[in-house]
């Protein structure tokens, strides 16, 4: 939906659908405005330029209601009568930009223009739906192109358009691409709000379109890099500014993003934030459910089972996701039907199941490829590597098959991808270091650390974790600073750390008989309780020695 439209669409759709009336009364249904619609920037005169606006506006803002209620039907017929559009943009655009100058934003010409520009926004939404992306990209760079060149230029139509930019940068994962544009559009919007009446609609819409910007945008562009303190920020305050507006919808979308992130930051024993994310999307799923728009819940689902997941309750995990993938299946939503079956992927890996777990993941694989979902198939073919290595981690000889499999995979991963590619490259640390080749198992690693910093998630700390132990040995569970993630190189901190480790291990060697142990430890008894102390072993004097000298 144009950001935007909250507080002025209905009364204009009134207006607007009047003379769409009027026309159907004198011309029939339109089935392509152009049979008596001139190309609206170049009407004969005012009167029927008006008219032209009018029927474009009331096309546009139909086809958006329409889309706002998740009507993809209704939305689709709308839109048809507009298909030319495409073509008469090219046609603008090739054609140079001196038509598009005009004295005043009142003249009707500037209008229409505008007009037309929302309406290939709305086309670009519409082939965005349906998974035809070149489509939308190439109407949405024509219309970005001559909304640039407008004079004057309207920074509401640029929030829109560069913000369907940003989308589609986004599902593409060029992540630089889709921060750029939303910032873009976050400028437009900036400006729409400085240059709008205090207290006006047009400064209502531009706060809606910063909210809109900051949480379904930023906020989600954040979360697919793995940066969680970022999108954590970004969605709080954009949720903040959505309880501003009368728009519910998206303010549950909002909220069902941030439960995600609050999912996604979250250790497997945070009970607290996995409750509060449990609460969040506990309310977005019924609110969507209560409005008869079941896909709409399927994130919140999904992320509710992950939940499950992080809790341990794999029984309840997996009963979710399979009915999830059953409603997903049957609304033929593959993306979701895709997330489910990764999800039962990690499941089954946990219970130790590895041959359910590949079969899960190559299922999710297939539905990717085959339905042009490159990052799932991305995401389903990491599941396959984990868990075929976990199925042949102590038998070197079957590994180097899945280091074949991770290697490609690892080369069809973007380079600015940095959340996938450090899963990958983990799970490579640990194959190698499975083949007993330490040395470059550790070359690997270093590989990862060059980049981990970008990346802020506990599950993905916990793998870091597990190629260390592969390819650093523990001495009964002990690892200096220096060799954990992150790394401390400090020389007193590294130092500090072994002692602790001897004391703790003479302690339990000799039943914790301070006199012995300090002598055991050539330490004299005052040295040696004040360092018990310092690291949170015991009292400065255990109060027997003390009565005892």
């Amino acid at each position: 939906m144009r950001v935007g439209n909250h507080t002025s669409g209905a009364p204009f759709l009134m207006e607007a659908e009047r003379h769409l009336e009027s026309y159907r009364s004198t011309k029939g249904e339109p089935t392509d405005l152009t049979q008596y619609i001139a190309i609206p920037w170049r009407a004969s005169d005012e009167e029927s330029g008006r008219e032209q606006f009018l029927l474009l506006r009331a096309h546009t803002l139909a086809a958006e209601l329409a889309d706002y209620a998740a009507d993809d039907e209704r939305a689709t017929t709308a839109l048809k009568p507009l298909e030319r559009i495409r073509a008469h943009l090219k046609e603008l655009r090739d054609g140079g930009t001196e038509s598009l100058t005009f004295v005043t934003d009142d003249d009707i010409r500037w209008r229409a223009l505008r007009q037309q520009l929302f309406a290939a926004w709305q086309l670009a939404v519409r082939d965005y739906r349906k998974n035809q992306l070149s489509e939308s990209r190439d109407v949405l760079n024509d219309a970005i192109a001559i909304a640039e060149e407008m004079c004057p230029q309207s920074d509401g139509l640029l929030t829109q358009l560069y913000y369907g930019k940003a989308k589609l940068c986004l599902r593409a994962r060029d992540f630089a691409g889709a921060t750029a544009h939303f910032r873009k559009s976050l400028a437009s919007a900036s400006l729409r709000f400085a240059n709008a009446t205090t207290g006006g609609v047009e400064r209502e819409a531009a706060q809606y379109s910063v909210a809109i910007a900051l949480t379904l945008g930023l906020a989600q562009c954040f979360l697919d890099q793995g940066r969680m303190d970022e999108a954590e920020t970004v969605a709080v305050s954009g949720h903040m500014l959505l309880e501003l507006t009368p728009d519910v919808v998206h303010r549950t979308f909002a909220r069902q993003i941030l439960g995600a992130i609050q999912r996604s930051s979250s250790h497997d024993a945070d009970a607290e934030r996995l409750a509060q994310a449990r609460k969040n999307l506990n309310s977005c799923r019924d609110f969507f459910l209560d409005r008869k728009t079941p896909t709409a819940a399927f994130r919140s689902r999904y992320e509710l089972a992950l939940i499950d997941l992080h809790e341990r309750n794999l029984p309840a995990a997996e009963t979710a996701l399979r009915t999830l993938l059953t409603d997903a299946e049957n609304a033929a939503s593959h993306k979701w039907a895709t997330f489910s079956r990764i999800g039962l992927s990690r499941i089954a890996r946990r219970s130790g199941d590895f041959t359910t777990a590949v079969r899960e993941a190559d299922l999710a694989r297939m539905i990717a490829s085959r339905f042009g979902l490159t990052a799932l198939a991305i995401k389903a073919r990491t599941a396959i590597v984990q868990s075929r290595f976990e199925q042949h981690a102590e038998s070197p000889q079957h590994l180097s098959d899945v280091e074949k499999n991770a290697q490609d995979l690892l080369r069809d991963i973007p380079e600015h991808d940095v959340r996938n590619r450090v899963v990958v490259l983990l799970v490579l640390v640990r194959i190698i270091a499975g083949r007993r080749d330490l040395r470059r198992a550790r070359s690997e690693f270093e590989r990862y650390e060059r980049i981990a910093h970008l990346v802020q998630s506990p599950r993905i700390g916990q793998l870091a974790d597990l190629a260390l132990e592969a390819i650093y040995p523990t001495v009964g569970g002990f690892r200096c600073p220096v060799d954990r993630t992150p790394r401390t190189f400090n020389l007193q901190a590294n130092i500090d750390a072994v002692q602790e480790h001897v004391i703790r291990r003479t302690e339990d060697y000799y039943n914790h008989n301070a006199p012995v142990v300090a002598d055991a430890l050539d330490l004299p008894r005052s040295t040696y309780y004040r360092r018990r102390k310092s690291y949170h072993i015991g009292p400065e004097r255990d109060s027997e020695d003390e009565n005892g000298q």
